[in-house]
């Protein structure tokens, strides 16, 4: 229950980034609006690399005790 309530709230404040980052890149010009993609991705890519670390490492250790 309390991880729904945490998905719910998170997704809702996600989107409002989403919001602010679409407004922002409308209003630059196609070059900036581009730089500001590459910044999202690249600040995408460390998280993402994270999470599936340690989902490797949490489905690695499940894997052995079973």
């Amino acid at each position: 229950m309390k991880l729904s309530t945490a998905v719910l709230f998170f997704s809702i404040l996600a989107s409002g980034q989403c919001a602010m980052c679409f407004r922002t890149a409308e209003s630059q010009t196609r070059a900036r609006a581009e730089a500001l993609n590459r910044g999202i991705v690249i600040m995408l890519v460390p998280l993402a690399a994270a999470v599936g670390a340690i989902g490797y490492l949490a489905y690695r250790r499940r894997a052995r005790t079973i």
